[in-house]
């Protein structure tokens, strides 16, 4: 089958699960017997038509399990599980294959225009029809045995991309589906290296992820960026587990096909291993004493993700960081004067400002000429308004939402943001493909007329963020 047919094909044309349905005050045994009967893998709780949750054999098997008073008054409502993920039965494969990957689930209900019950699909119903699919490959992931397995799988990785983009899918879904792939061949990682050399991260200690990786927007497999966060009275031996952990996960990575970060931002670097009190002191000597230096390295902190260990000490760095900075209107003027020095390569007339000399003369810094720019003031305006969570996209939509930005310069930012990303993670497969390491620069005397003409209206969308930054911000206001 065709790929692209594949992808764009609507669910209800695959093969479907049989699934029965139920009513939320029905009996479970009733419930159960009609999954024997049907011979189903459970039963969907329908209200009225509408599907409102679901019962695995797993709910009964837990149910025996852990109950030991009678199940005689139970209903199907007291141990389905809800809410549950939903699509309609008209939307496209790939929007089903993208709901699986990033709720890690492995079964969709399918509803009709109405929102009534219209079905079930799964990821078996999926691979049993095309193996090429980001579902199949996440399984893949988890049932690799060793890291050598796991290093043959990551290089699918490309595959994937490439499959997703040649289909047409929103570059959105496709940066979630590579961060989705990116975090579960981390996690994949992490345990088989404590399982097979007994190296596991300890207790109080938090492993998080930076830059790109940190907002889930890494367009292909980046260099790493790093760190990690002790508890205040973590003792020294647990220090030296958190050290000898982090040495052998980021050599891991690099095995895997990750590239350790040129400027040793790891969490191997003992500089990049502090604990709580620790790091938040740095940052205040950053927001204190705005320095290029602290700036980059505030920057680099500003978008950290957990992506193992303790959760909680993540939350409270967080909140201790934004307090600090969002209270420091010199400090988020700073932010905003640095943010503003990007600015994009248009010259009079609209021309492109090209690279004058070395390896990429005649070209564009996709992410310096806006990139930056947009995820940077996206950064800012979120942290100035305590909404410090989540990608680009959705920290714009969160500024429309609550008014920081109006609807017009919401959506010509994400266009503007949407093709810039897309154009540099095209670029970069158009490298990889022709046998060279991937990067940001593009020429724009490649590109066809009608995507010179885009380039040239994103670059002005950055220009009006640069606007708004400056002028919310006073920067105009600061001599130094």
């Amino acid at each position: 089958m065709n790929e692209d047919s594949f992808l764009f094909k609507k669910i209800h044309q695959l093969p479907q699960t049989h699934i029965v349905t139920c009513q939320p005050w029905q009996n479970i045994h009733a419930v159960a017997a009609a999954i024997r009967e049907g011979k189903s893998s459970g039963a969907v709780v329908c209200d009225h038509k509408i599907p409102i949750g679901v019962i695995t054999d797993r709910d009964f098997r837990n149910l025996v399990a852990e109950r030991r008073e009678s199940l005689e008054e139970l209903k199907a409502e007291d141990i389905m599980t809800s809410p549950i993920v939903k699509i309609d039965k008209d939307d496209y494969v790939f929007e089903a294959i993208y709901l699986m990957a990033s709720n890690n689930i492995h079964r969709l209900v399918l509803t009709d225009n109405d929102g009534f019950f219209a079905g079930a699909i799964t990821a078996d119903d999926i691979t049993t029809v095309h193996t090429s699919t980001p579902v199949y490959f996440n399984r893949e992931v988890e049932g690799c045995k060793s890291i050598e397995a796991l290093k043959k799988v990551n290089e699918g990785v490309l595959n994937i991309v490439n499959f997703s983009v040649d289909a047409g899918a929103k570059t959105r879904d496709i940066i979630r589906l590579i961060s989705h792939f990116n975090d579960s061949i981390t996690h994949r990682a992490i345990a088989l290296i404590e399982q097979e050399k007994g190296i596991a991260i300890p207790d109080g200690v938090t492993f998080l992820v930076l830059g790109s990786e940190g907002r889930e927007e890494q367009t292909l497999r980046t260099d790493q960026d790093n760190a990690m966060v002790f508890r205040d009275d973590l003792d020294e031996e647990s220090k030296e587990k958190a050290a000898r952990f982090a040495e052998e996960l980021i050599e891991t990575l690099a095995y895997l096909g990750v590239p350790k970060c040129p400027g040793n931002t790891m969490a191997s670097n003992p500089e990049w291993r502090k604990t709580e009190s620790e790091w938040v002191n740095i940052v205040d000597q950053c927001i204190d004493t705005p320095t290029p230096e602290n700036l980059l390295i505030f920057g680099m902190f500003q978008d950290f993700r957990a992506l193992h260990g303790d959760m909680e000490l993540e939350e409270r760095l967080r909140k201790g960081i934004i307090q600090k900075a969002s209270t420091s209107a010199l400090f988020m003027a700073r932010l905003a004067k640095n943010v503003s020095r990007f600015t994009p390569p248009l010259g009079w007339f609209d021309r492109f400002i090209l690279e004058k000399s070395g390896e990429h003369k005649g070209k564009i810094n996709l992410k310096k000429a806006g990139i930056f720019t947009i995820t940077e003031g996206a950064n800012l305006l979120a942290m100035e308004t305590d909404h410090w969570h989540g990608t680009t996209w959705d920290k714009l939509e969160k500024m429309e939402e609550i008014g920081v930005l109006d609807t017009e310069s919401t959506e010509e930012l994400l266009i503007s943001f949407n093709f810039l990303v897309r154009l540099r993670l095209t670029n970069q497969l158009k490298l990889i493909d022709a046998g060279k390491p991937p990067n940001d620069y593009v020429d724009p005397n490649t590109l066809r007329p009608i995507e010179q003409a885009r380039l040239r209206d994103a670059f002005h969308g950055v220009k009006k963020l640069i606007r708004i930054l400056r002028d919310r911000y006073q920067v105009d206001l600061i001599t130094n």
